[in-house]
């Protein structure tokens, strides 16, 4: 009679696990089974323009060949005792370990910044000049170390030599790589004194001296302009709010980690590094 009970709650249990809607079961690897709806999830967790790529039978088919395969592996990994493998353990760890800290920053800081119709209001209009209409100027540079080797390169300038081929050849950052162009910039956003030299050439194509800023020693040309009209705030409310919720959950994060320094005892024995 006690096996009988036994056998029965054995096959109460199966069912319990594999219980699966017949008409939707697409696959049985060993005992596992996958419904359509396991298909359907996966989709729905890939991005929104790959998941119009399963949109017919044809691509859920092969997606669902790629489950039953990983499926197989999984199988065989269990069945070969990789999780007894001290490798994989201190694998697992580590990542379990940084699943973790994700899952607590995204819980505690990333939910919980949200931004405001008010605060994106008022951000615009404490900061109106920013979106004000302005001038904007394509420029390009070449920078170097020493004002001995800046003032070389202007007299090679001055000779006829090419701007993007004395940039490529001499400039230390990273413009160098085509031919000095620093693109679109408007003079607020700029190193001051860089700025001032920047926008106080008067004809496009003009190089100006050598400048000296805490970077090094530029040249600069002046490639082109353009006037930028003033920016409403329906045209700018996504950056700004995107902005905003950005510097709340650096905010959050700083202040989580902050309290966190508080109740966790930290020792650091600084000697020791080598």
């Amino acid at each position: 009679m006690k096996k009988s009970v036994l056998f029965l709650v054995v096959l109460i249990c199966s069912a319990c696990i594999n219980k699966v809607d017949p008409t939707k079961v697409v696959a049985k690897v060993g005992n596992k089974v996958y419904s359509i709806d396991d298909v359907n999830d996966r989709i729905k967790d890939l991005d929104a323009q790959v998941q119009q790529f399963f949109n017919n039978k044809e691509q859920k088919n092969r997606l669902l060949d790629q489950i039953i395969d990983e499926e197989v592996l999984y199988q065989m990994a269990k069945k070969d005792g990789i999780k007894r493998d001290k490798e994989f353990q201190d694998f697992f760890e580590n990542i379990e370990r940084q699943a973790i800290i994700n899952f607590y920053v995204q819980k505690n800081v990333d939910s919980l910044s949200e931004v405001t119709k008010k605060e994106v209001q008022d951000f615009y209009n404490e900061n109106m000049d920013r979106f004000s209409a302005h001038e904007q100027r394509n420029l390009s540079h070449i920078l170097v170390k020493e004002e001995a080797e800046a003032s070389d390169v202007l007299s090679k300038l001055r000779k006829g030599g090419s701007f993007e081929a004395l940039a490529t050849e001499y400039s230390i950052d990273n413009t160098s790589q085509n031919g000095g162009e620093l693109g679109w910039v408007r003079k607020e956003t700029l190193e001051p004194t860089f700025s001032e030299a920047a926008f106080g050439l008067k004809k496009k194509n003009q190089t100006s001296g050598v400048v000296k800023t805490q970077f090094g020693f530029h040249i600069i040309r002046y490639n082109d302009s353009r006037q930028v009209p003033v920016q409403e705030l329906d045209t700018v409310y996504e950056s700004i709010s995107q902005q905003l919720i950005n510097q709340k959950k650096r905010d959050k994060f700083q202040e989580m980690l902050d309290s966190g320094k508080e109740v966790v005892k930290i020792e650091k024995m600084e000697d020791n590094i080598k």
